[in-house]
């Protein structure tokens, strides 16, 4: 069973940035990513740029440099192939859009208001709430709207 999370990022306009992340969304998982590799505004809008994601790694992308080689059965060359769902490069985030072809999916919101709204009132809602503001990770556990700093000791508590 996965936990289910939203990672949101406030932008310079107000308006509040969000994706939902199916797997590992606990904060010793998930939290700890966030505050590792994606510690600034502009690395934690690179992670929501991708739409929903499927589970977060070190990297927001892939790494041209690092093609994959796989073997597909016996007596069969082995064929160079790029980071997908099926076949993901190591250490890197798997997005719905990029990665499975989905429709791409962020949701916006105006203000953070109307992000705590949703946080609070949501039908489907996520286990964990993450929340990018001034250089600092926020978390909720489950639709409680009441975000503290991410700390090294809640990473760690799990």
């Amino acid at each position: 069973m996965s936990t289910r999370s939203r990672i949101a990022v406030l932008q310079s306009s107000g308006k509040i940035h969000s994706v939902y992340c199916h797997s590992d969304g606990y904060p010793s998982y998930n939290g700890k990513m966030l505050k590792a590799h994606y510690n600034t505004e502009e690395k934690a809008n690179e992670l929501v740029n991708l739409g929903n994601l499927s589970y977060i790694e070190k990297s927001p992308v892939p790494l041209p440099s690092a093609p994959m080689v796989h073997f597909y059965g016996e007596g069969e060359p082995p064929m160079l192939t790029t980071h997908s769902f099926d076949n993901p490069q190591k250490g890197v985030t798997i997005a719905y859009h990029r990665d499975r072809q989905e429709e791409f999916n962020k949701t916006v919101f105006e203000n953070m208001e109307e992000f705590k709204k949703a946080t609070t009132n949501c039908n489907h809602c996520e286990e964990y709430y993450y929340f990018f503001q001034e250089g600092k990770w926020f978390v909720s556990k489950g639709a409680r709207g009441d975000f503290q700093e991410l700390t090294d000791e809640m990473i760690n508590a799990d």
